[in-house]
């Protein structure tokens, strides 16, 4: 990376740090919170049979987490989110709800020593890894998507929960709005794309285990979702 490209790159991510630090306080009460909780509720559909360690990339205030371990006693997470402010409300939130086997930790999934970091915490490989509404805010989307196939278990799965360009022109716009006015270096997919991505980051068995395409859900004037699973290889 350029030392022009780095600047952006810590602009950008300053930006995202600042909203999201903002939001901590009331991310599970305000308009949105009903969408993104539905997003999260999808992907726990899809984990019935999950004994963990599940690490959730870009987590907030740990409210998806909290509903895992309330469903799966005795499960291990792990949640990481780029604002400090989010994080500190998610240990908040899971003291305050005598939540137990959780852990959470400030840090951006683009730097390898905080992937390094959660590989240390831990202690054996993950069966799963989410990310949940916080694709589009990867620089190096397939490089995020390699770290996550490096943490998984043999056979383990990664859940992608995100935004699709796919008969949005809303999404498709906002899109445009981040990248022209706002500049905080998201950028948006069509499902093809991301599993385009996953696969060329080493997944197998990419599909789609979700789509909700509609109008004035949960607040949204027009929502367009996919969700998408894949596995590490058995004998990678």
């Amino acid at each position: 990376m350029s030392e022009a490209d780095e600047s952006r790159f810590l602009r950008e991510r300053s930006r995202v740090r600042e909203e999201f630090d903002a939001e901590a306080g009331t991310y599970e009460s305000g308009r949105m919170a009903p969408w993104y909780k539905a997003q999260g509720r999808m992907v726990l559909e899809a984990l019935d049979d999950v004994e963990g360690p599940v690490v959730d990339i870009g987590c907030g205030t740990g409210w998806f987490l909290r509903r895992l371990a309330r469903t799966h006693p005795g499960i291990h997470g792990i949640g990481l989110d780029l604002s400090g402010a989010m994080v500190e409300r998610a240990r908040e939130l899971t003291e305050m709800e005598g939540v137990q086997g959780l852990r959470f930790r400030q840090g951006d999934w683009e730097d390898p020593d905080v992937v390094r970091q959660i590989q240390e915490l831990l202690h054996r490989p993950a069966e799963v890894v989410t990310c949940i509404s916080a694709f589009h805010y990867f620089h190096d989307p397939a490089g995020a998507l390699g770290r996550m196939r490096e943490l998984l278990a043999p056979g383990g799965r990664v859940l992608v929960m995100e935004r699709a360009k796919d008969a949005s022109f809303l999404t498709a716009a906002w899109g445009l709005l981040h990248q022209s006015v706002l500049r905080d270096g998201v950028r948006f997919y069509r499902s093809e794309e991301l599993k385009r991505l996953m696969t060329q980051a080493g997944f197998v068995e990419v599909r789609t285990l979700r789509e909700i395409r509609k109008r004035f859900w949960k607040g949204k004037i027009y929502t367009s979702l996919t969700l998408l699973s894949g596995k590490r290889g058995a004998h990678d």
